[in-house]
């Protein structure tokens, strides 16, 4: 080797051991690896000493962007770094530069790209992971064991956090932790580690935002559980990233504390007791902020003041904020700044000096305005709009709340944190700008307002399904005009925060006086409802004594929702509900009058997931595609283990789907073995027909992963009916105009289970669903449905047809139903969503 040649080697092995070092101190998950001695790199690598230098020097140099926070320019180099090590032959250097490039697109906020850039690196093909709610049975595959593996695999599993994929997040974790113990390499172990008890924070996250929706203490508790593991494993993380695990631990701790549901965890020592213990650790640590890169220096700093500002020591909070504010000014990095200034803002808010939050919030908004960063721009226009209410300048707070959703709007189906201690949660995040603004609005209910709150208020419900759902889920086109052919809708918009429950009725936009405004305590509407709802589950329902407390239950809210705006609706025809997700699981056709009327005896009833669009439309009834599953079937078996909840065979589905056809002269049955998600989708793609009528059992819940059709071989999760019915509904001649789900369910207990009724609508892309509250006979549903589709090849609309059903029940003309039909029980859960 010449001596030339022999230089070039020295600057090589160099360059190799700062780049092990940088991974050794934590700096970076893993550069694209090189060893010029290794017998895997190949003749072309030494015969390419030039580009192995570039190589190198490249990853290094992505390393160091990335530490000031540079992003944008990581992820140019680590791709021209790939580039050279594709030149090179180099699998190791291309995956290497693949799981860096991920970093770098996570720091931009695009969390499904750096997911597409990991799974290359890991040669992982054919997997959908990168969608939040991914096919298949969740099993997660075996890899080799290797370092680039162990790391690539970390990364993943941070990724598919961000994305809400937690399930295959801690999959992806516990390999490579599993993997790096193996290797005995201590960084990997204490990085999978602090990764691991993240994704358990973010399933306590998820869990406790699910136990709110349903008020559930068992979902709490099941949070609870994944909060313990998480603050049992920050435990674990050693010295070079203990920083961020005691910081997360806290901000856990803090989250326990201020929601009140336990004041210890295990043992003596009290919540508090931890926290302040905790808090004397990192306030009397000396070198605190500085194992760190620079960047991350600053963001947790600003994550540590937003824990002080909750523990109420603003002071402290205020000093780490101006640091962390002064060390971006030195770094150049706008983004960092204006989430500083944006900070020092909500903490002089708190101490209410509102010239300084005002100022500092002002400028933080400018500065994320300039760079495009929307995702932190919502939070400071809301703050201002906070600020400006605070000092009683309603008008700028209305335009600042206005603009916030109007950014929000923006971004909101892609919506990452900026790190990945401030995640995206619609509790915290989201749902207090809507809620705050429509408050504020309703204040002064003029018709102006009005119009003004019904047009958020449906972003709202979009925003909130969107959530439910996952981000950018939703193909949804809201109106800007008012237009309808129901004779009137009815709004009811629910402010819990602020106890307040909103009636709004329009009715034609021809009348003189179309608008009009009511308003009451929602504490008092929700202790009714909580009755409503509870003596409905009763399995005892059909019995007389019930029917009696049902019906005071239900002239109770009738009392409370419809009487105070009975007079401005019309004497008869069809009303259309905007229902509050709170109010999506009760049917307001068994609300009850005083003359002991019901409401459907009344009206047509519809309801609307949140457009301010009605279109109450009839449809030709020239087709059906009909399934069912009465008898047991593997999927019963399977849904009862996994979601701890009996399904017995449906005894009269047969005899439903023989009462339905006979009204279809053309049609496709899919009863029992035939009916299979395969022979589903091909039934589905071969035919035209307007309407899909599916008789099996299925769950409607505020809970994703719990909301679900069982056809006989497997679960229909929304996501899958999504997959399923998209080639009917994206750009089709023959989308369908109807989806019958009659033997369904709300889940039991289950508080806002009606959000999953509604998702099933929306993901469906029918524009009617009919649909069951609750598990009703399935005896009296055949007769039902047989009523139903009568009705319907009359020619009435949908809302009239469900209508006409209903009434034959209640009515019960020359007795030809048995007495019991008369009970709600059996007509009432019926309901009819237009999308």
């Amino acid at each position: 080797m010449n001596r030339h040649l022999r230089k070039r080697t020295v600057k090589f092995a160099l360059l190799a051991v700062m780049t092990t070092l940088l991974v050794i101190c934590g700096f970076a998950d893993i550069p694209g690896r090189f060893d010029p001695f290794s017998p895997t790199m190949g003749i072309a690598q030494t015969l390419n000493p030039e580009i192995l230098e570039e190589a190198a020097s490249l990853t290094l140099r992505g390393r160091e962007q990335l530490a000031v926070g540079n992003a944008e320019a990581a992820l140019a180099t680590w791709q021209a770094a790939q580039t050279a090590y594709t030149r090179l032959d180099d699998s190791q250097g291309i995956a290497g530069s693949r799981v860096n490039q991920s970093l770098a697109l996570q720091a931009l906020g695009r969390s499904r790209g750096a997911c597409g850039v990991l799974l290359a690196a890991l040669a992982v093909e054919g997997k959908d992971w990168c969608d939040p709610f991914p096919e298949g049975d969740g099993e997660f595959p075996e890899f080799a064991t290797s370092g680039v593996n162990a790391i690539g695999l970390r990364s993943l599993g941070d990724v598919l956090r961000s994305i809400g994929n937690l399930e295959l997040s801690e999959a992806a974790l516990t390999q490579s932790l599993q993997m790096a113990q193996a290797l005995d390499s201590t960084p990997d172990i204490e990085a999978a580690r602090l990764s691991w008890g993240n994704t358990q924070n973010a399933q306590y996250r998820r869990l406790r935002d699910l136990s709110d929706r349903t008020e559930s203490t068992n979902d709490f508790d099941r949070a609870l559980d994944r909060a313990k593991m998480a603050l049992e494993t920050y435990k674990t993380v050693g010295e070079s990233l203990e920083v961020r695990a005691k910081l997360n631990r806290l901000s856990l701790l803090l989250d326990l504390h201020m929601g009140g549901k336990t004041a210890t965890l295990d043992g003596e020592i009290t919540l508090a007791d931890r926290i302040i213990s905790l808090l004397d650790e990192l306030l009397t640590d000396p070198v605190l902020f500085n194992r760190q890169t620079p960047i991350e220096s600053i963001y947790d700093r600003l994550h540590f003041a937003r824990s002080l500002s909750q523990w109420q020591d603003l002071d402290r909070a205020i000093e780490l904020t101006k640091v962390a504010l002064e060390d971006a000014k030195n770094l150049g990095n706008l983004r960092a700044k204006a989430y500083a200034l944006g900070i020092l803002g909500e903490l002089y808010e708190k101490q209410e000096n509102f010239d300084l939050a005002r100022e500092f919030t002002a400028s933080a908004t400018t500065i994320a305005q300039s760079i495009q960063a929307w995702d932190i721009e919502y939070q400071w226009l809301f703050q201002l709009g906070r600020i400006y209410q605070q000092t009683g300048e309603t008008q700028k707070a209305i335009d600042f709340y206005q603009g916030a959703i109007d950014t929000l709007d923006r971004v909101r189906k892609n919506l990452l944190s900026v790190h990945s201690d401030f995640q995206f949660s619609f509790r915290d995040n989201v749902k207090p700008v809507y809620e705050t603004t429509l408050d504020l609005l309703l204040r002064s209910p003029n018709p102006n307002n009005l119009e003004r709150a019904l047009e958020i208020n449906q972003r709202f419900q979009l925003a909130e399904l969107e959530n439910f759902l996952g981000c950018d889920r939703l193909n949804v086109r809201l109106q800007d005009e008012w237009e309808t052919t129901a004779d009137a809708i009815v709004y009811i918009i629910v402010l819990e925060k602020f106890d307040r429950l909103i009636q709004v009725v329009r009715t034609s936009q021809n009348s003189t006086n179309n608008i009009f405004y009511h308003e009451a305590r929602f504490s008092e509407v929700k202790s009714a409802l909580n009755r409503f709802k509870n003596n409905l589950s009763e399995e005892e329902l059909t019995e007389p004594i019930s029917q009696e407390i049902i019906a005071d239950y239900s002239r109770e809210l009738y009392q409370l929702l419809i009487q105070p705006i009975r007079d401005r609706l019309p004497e008869n025809g069809t009303l259309t509900f905007v229902l509050d997700s709170a109010l999506q699981n009760i049917t307001m056709a068994m609300l009850i009058d005083e003359d002991r009327q019901y409401l459907i005896e009344k009206y047509s009833i519809a309801l609307s997931p949140f457009s301010q669009a009605s279109q109450v439309n009839t449809l030709i009834p020239d087709g059906i595609l009909i399934a069912g599953v009465g008898e047991d079937s593997p999927s019963f078996e399977k849904a009862q283990t996994q979601f701890n909840q009996q399904f017995n065979p449906l005894n009269f589905v047969d005899n439903e789907l023989k009462k339905v056809l006979a009204y279809f002269s053309r049609h496709i049955q899919l009863l029992n073995a035939e009916f299979t998600i395969a022979t589903l989708q091909e039934k589905l793609n071969l035919s035209n027909f307007p309407i899909l009528h599916i008789a099996t059992h299925g769950v409607f819940s505020s809970d994703l992963a719990k909301t679900f059709i069982l056809a006989y071989d497997d679960s229909i999760s929304i996501p899958k009916l999504d997959r399923l019915l998209r080639n009917r509904t994206e750009g089709s001649s023959h989308p369908i105009d109807l989806l019958v789900l009659s033997a369904c369910q709300t889940a039991k207990d289950d508080k806002r289970g009606g959000l999953g009724l509604a998702g099933v609508a929306l993901q469906a892309g029918a524009k009617s669903t009919v649909a069951s509250l609750w598990n009703i006979s399935d005896r009296s549903t055949a007769d039902f449905m047989d009523e139903f589709y009568q009705a319907l090849h009359s020619g009435v609309t949908k809302a009239e047809a469900l209508r006409q059903a209903q009434l034959a029940f209640i009515r019960n003309p020359n007795s030809q139903y048995p007495e019991r039909y008369r009970n709600p029980y059996y007509w009432a859960a019926f309901v009819l969503i237009e999308n």
